[in-house]
């Protein structure tokens, strides 16, 4: 541990010209001096008293949500997206699915392998933020054979020239240790819907790397790595910006 705090000085000093205590060390969560990101070399410049007042260090008042969304034996809600306001209510999106979650242990081409197996995007609005009502699905699964027919799941919203995008993890076909996710857009001028749904999914993981052997439940035999995002692409989140969209 004394030797890491050494390393770690050694190229903080040198980066930003100054002493840096562990105690600023821990606080700024670095742990690895010679890979400073730009913000953190910005963090080791400010004095001890501008870090304590900065507006994100608060603590969260936490309470259980009332309503629909209340806890339910059986049923998972997961991966909520931003709340939005629209006409007086507040609209989160998420992931639901019903039914025990089994893991790799059965049969994972037929049972529910993980909580966001085998769920649909449903929406719920609320008066106040604490008491909700559930709507709905917003976005089934796809039909048998679409790239979306396992499970759509981990959604985000974004609002645009008065138009509402959703876009969202997708996984098809029966499901394998190798199943690659991909990325899907729905969009609507209603938070309410009804939603188009993309046809083909938005952004697909690389298409490259070589597993060994042809067990579909074998993740790990791997005989050439491909590129760092050649099995999965997750959790997207759209924004406007300058004209253009980024993903």
């Amino acid at each position: 541990m004394s030797s890491c705090i050494n390393d770690t000085k050694i190229q903080i000093d040198k980066d930003s010209d100054k002493n840096v205590s562990k105690e600023k060390l821990d606080f700024l969560g670095i742990t690895n001096g010679d890979k400073l990101s730009a913000a953190s070399k910005r963090a080791l410049k400010w004095s001890d008293q501008q870090l304590l007042n900065y507006d994100w260090y608060f603590e969260y008042n936490l309470f259980d949500l009332k309503g629909d969304l209340a806890y339910q034996e059986g049923v998972v809600r997961r991966d909520p997206s931003a709340l939005i306001r629209h006409k007086g209510k507040y609209y989160t999106w998420y992931t639901k699915s019903v039914g025990k979650t089994d893991g790799f242990e059965g049969d994972i081409e037929k049972d529910k392998v993980f909580p966001w197996d085998r769920s649909d995007i449903w929406f719920a609005t609320s008066p106040d933020g604490y008491t909700w009502k559930e709507q709905g699905i917003a976005l089934p699964r796809g039909a048998l054979g679409a790239f979306d027919d396992r499970s759509v799941f981990t959604t985000e919203i974004m609002v645009h020239d008065g138009i509402y995008y959703l876009c969202y993890q997708t996984v098809g076909g029966s499901y394998n240790k190798r199943v690659k996710n991909q990325i899907g857009l729905a969009w609507s001028d209603s938070p309410d819907g009804p939603w188009t749904k993309s046809k083909e999914p938005i952004l697909s993981p690389a298409d490259n790397g070589v597993w060994e052997g042809n067990d579909l439940q074998d993740r790990f035999s791997v005989r050439e790595k491909g590129d760092f995002d050649s099995h999965k692409v997750h959790d997207p989140c759209i924004l406007p910006y300058k004209g253009r969209f980024y993903l």
